[in-house]
């Protein structure tokens, strides 16, 4: 009996035993668990903070524009944009974007934004003008340098800028028919109006000098860089109004004349051919004309 006894406390005993062990167990799992789901929830909560984030976007835009994946990078970079509307790295990304689609006009506006934002962001003077260069837009070049404060971007592209041809002599009002040259100190070709229209690529090319006659004439010129920038348009309006030469002086003067064979009257001024005696007389006329004219003549 001591040992029946004996034997149900030791049961009694492993009996509390195991149910203390299944509880600290119990209790372990669910200690774990509500780790696990702290870890879990913690890692969630960083990723997708960190997939919200402008880096993240960025990043991603960047490595899907170096593979060549140009809409995935503007869709990522879209994202990032919505993030920080005027990053400037984002904004100059988005803009090599664009250029790498050929889209030139978007990439434009986005450099635009971000120049007129940040004025000492270089980088995107150095697309932008390519990009403007590219589409031969001269104006938008010279309007961009014109109001450029970036010093760095000034000395880079000054060359980029030039300047109006010379057109000698000045207009103005002259007696007497004008050679008009056309000189530029730019490396390029030189067009030229005379008819008061703009010159362009399909005007007359300058080759050389040229006269300008009677009347008013309004010459424009242009000069086209090697790099197929064109220059502001030079102008000079010419009057020409040529001296009236005075009338040329025949002698004698007008009247009838009589000759005798191989005689003149007395009191004209009348001789006959060579002063010899012949059948046919002849009066001698005799036309005065200025220094650098010519005269015509006509007997009807």
């Amino acid at each position: 009996q001591r040992r029946r006894e004996e034997m149900e406390r030791e049961q009694a005993i492993e009996k509390r035993k195991q149910q203390i062990r299944r509880k600290i167990l119990l209790l372990i799992v669910l200690i774990a668990a509500a780790v696990a789901a702290v870890i879990i929830t913690s890692v969630s909560l960083h990723l997708s903070k960190q997939h919200g984030s402008f880096a993240y976007q960025y990043e991603k835009a960047q490595s899907s524009y170096e593979i060549g994946d140009y809409d995935d990078a503007l869709s990522y970079i879209t994202k990032a944009l919505k993030i920080d509307a005027d990053n400037d790295d984002g904004l100059y990304l988005e803009a090599e974007i664009y250029a790498a689609q050929k889209k030139n006009s978007d990439a434009e506006s986005v450099l635009e934004k971000l120049i007129a934002g940040n004025g000492d962001y270089t980088r995107a003077y150095d697309l932008l003008i390519k990009l403007y260069t590219a589409d031969r837009n001269s104006d938008a070049i010279r309007t961009l340098l014109k109001n450029c404060k970036n010093k760095k971007a000034l000395a880079k592209y000054e060359n980029y800028l030039p300047k109006a041809p010379t057109i000698t002599p000045e207009g103005g009002t002259y007696d007497a028919v004008q050679t008009i040259t056309i000189e530029s100190s730019d490396s390029g070709t030189i067009y030229y109006t005379t008819d008061d229209s703009t010159p362009d690529l399909s005007s007359s090319k300058y080759t050389g000098s040229f006269k300008l006659k009677e009347g008013t004439t309004t010459v424009k010129a242009i000069v086209v860089t090697d790099k197929g920038l064109t220059s502001e348009t030079s102008s000079q309006e010419f009057s020409i109004e040529l001296d009236t030469p005075s009338a040329p002086k025949i002698t004698p003067e007008s009247g009838t004349y009589t000759h005798v064979k191989g005689k003149s009257s007395s009191s004209e001024s009348v001789s006959s051919s060579s002063g010899n005696d012949t059948d046919t007389d002849v009066t001698h006329i005799t036309v005065t004309v200025p220094d650098g004219y010519t005269c015509y003549y006509a007997f009807d």
